[in-house]
């Protein structure tokens, strides 16, 4: 009878250490969860920043490659003009518009192309229209917010445009420069016109 009570209390011990075991084995294996948890989150959020601070560092790439191209046009602008500005004369017999271009590379590329003998066209109710023979680059041309005396280029047509009414903006007009003098006769121009660099002395 001691003997089947020693066993019985024996094989409680055992089962007790047992339940302690798995109790303990189950904590372990919730804390190593948790853990796993935490390392997860810490990972993701170091990505995150990684992520971030690229972005950060293109956009900083990004405006430094904008501010080098704008150097770059303001140095081009000068070394065709001699440091000074883009004058154009758009002239039809004694009907004159002089015009001061823009540092675009669109309007250094009309401006290398003169002088120009050319028509001049009507177009709408509000512009006169000529087109140069070779198409401007308008790669960093502001976009034409046109009115009386904006000169604009309409880049899916090629054509060089004299406004002497409002208009506003549209898709594809890019803005060449302004009327200085003469504006109010941009509306008489016809036939063949004179496109030509004014010389710094005029």
């Amino acid at each position: 009878m001691r003997r089947q009570a020693y066993l019985a209390g024996a094989l409680a011990f055992i089962f007790l250490l047992c339940g302690c075991g798995g109790q303990a084995g189950a904590a372990e294996r919730q804390q190593g969860t948790v853990d796993a948890e935490t390392e997860a989150n810490t990972v993701e959020t170091t990505v995150d920043a990684a992520e971030s601070a690229a972005d950060a560092a293109e956009l900083t790439m990004s405006e430094a490659e904008s501010a080098a191209d704008a150097l770059e046009s303001a140095a081009l602008t000068a070394e065709i003009t001699g440091g000074m500005q883009m004058k154009i004369r758009v002239k039809a017999g004694e009907t004159a518009i002089d015009y001061v271009l823009n540092d675009s590379q669109a309007a250094r590329d009309l401006y290398e192309q003169l002088p120009l003998t050319l028509e001049v066209e009507n177009f709408s109710t509000n512009e006169k229209v000529f087109y140069p023979p070779e198409e401007l680059d308008v790669r960093d041309a502001p976009m034409a917010d046109a009115g009386l005396g904006t000169l604009a280029y309409y880049a899916p047509w090629g054509d060089v445009v004299m406004f002497y009414d409002a208009f506003g903006r549209g898709s594809g007009l890019y803005e060449l420069g302004e009327a200085v003098s003469g504006e109010e006769m941009i509306e008489m121009l016809s036939g063949t016109i004179e496109v030509s660099a004014v010389e710094a002395e005029e």
